[in-house]
């Protein structure tokens, strides 16, 4: 995957290393579109912990950065931590590959694109803050990031990728939004550490091998009323024996005991705790409004005997 990245990434330094435009700002060498918008593709500092300019300069000329291009930052194994700018809206393919001393970056929300493989065996990275902006998940983007823990994925996302997420053996909460309606194939495989996760209501789509080989993977909670239609082959395989899911008892998923696509359900999910408290602010409120009304009624009762 290295070589066809580094092959990738020299392939695109020729195509504009004639671009008049093209130039080299400190560390940094960068590309500008024709609308005057400065991309990073390649960087020849000596890591640690980087800022990555708002703006290039060529010159007097100053260029806003809009972008990081394909295999901008690949094999860059010194980078430590990377913050990257408000003005960044594309993170192209293969980005930050194999960038594995890589412990934390910071992505802003004006990023609506994450490439392809971008992350891929970042593996001391623990955390990754998705932007609010981004709509998918591509293929393979946090593949084999050994040391990520936790994942929170903004309602902003509606699919995850093929091979999103595959190879992260440290990971063990996942937070998927009501937002994602389709998660894609080994989207989840051989994430050992996964014990349990919440399927979202609009998900209608679970690809092959989603969540196979996540041998701790013991609980499936489905929040739609209605079950997901496609769902592709082995996507619970090499689970534990005893992986149970659970839904609601008005859904169309069996009843407890019996087997959707693979997988036995178990125990329904109880009514939920906010309606509960819902309902137990509605009686106090109530009650309240009883007493009030009592004492009103005597008030006037007193006021009227005087």
């Amino acid at each position: 995957m290295i070589l066809i990245a580094s092959i990738i990434s020299a392939a695109f330094l020729v195509i504009v290393a004639d671009d008049t435009a093209a130039g080299m700002y400190g560390d940094y060498r960068f590309f500008v579109d024709a609308q005057g918008r400065a991309t990073i593709i390649g960087y020849s500092g000596p890591g640690g912990d980087i800022t990555i300019p708002a703006k290039m300069l060529n010159g007097t000329v100053e260029y806003p950065t809009v972008g990081i291009g394909v295999g901008a930052f690949n094999g860059c194994t010194s980078l430590t931590t990377v913050t990257i700018p408000g003005s960044i809206t594309t993170i192209g393919d293969y980005a930050f590959y194999g960038c594995d001393h890589l412990t934390s970056i910071t992505i802003p929300d004006n990023v609506t694109y994450i490439g392809t493989y971008a992350f891929e065996e970042c593996t001391s990275l623990t955390s990754i803050r998705i932007p609010d902006n981004l709509t998918a998940i591509g293929y393979a983007t946090f593949a084999s990031c050994f040391s990520l823990t936790s994942v929170t994925i903004p309602d902003s996302v509606k699919t995850i990728g093929g091979y999103a997420f595959i190879y992260c053996p440290s990971l063990r909460t996942i937070t998927i939004p009501e937002s994602v309606t389709s998660i894609g194939e080994r989207a989840f495989f051989n994430c050992p550490s996964l014990s349990s996760i919440t399927i979202p209501s609009n998900v209608t789509t679970i690809g092959d091998y989603a969540f196979s080989m996540c041998t701790s993977l013991t609980s499936i909670t489905f929040l739609g009323l209605v079950a997901p239609t496609a769902v592709g082959a082995g996507w619970i395989l090499s689970t534990p024996l005893g992986i149970e899911g659970h839904a609601y008892a008005t859904s169309n998923f069996p009843a407890p005991g019996g087997v959707w696509n693979g997988l036995t359900m178990g125990a329904v999910i109880p009514v939920s705790s906010a309606s509960d408290n819902a309902m137990l602010i509605l009686v106090a409120a109530i009650a309240i409004a009883v007493v009030l009304v009592a004492v009103l009624f005597v008030l006037r009762m007193r006021k009227g005997k005087k």
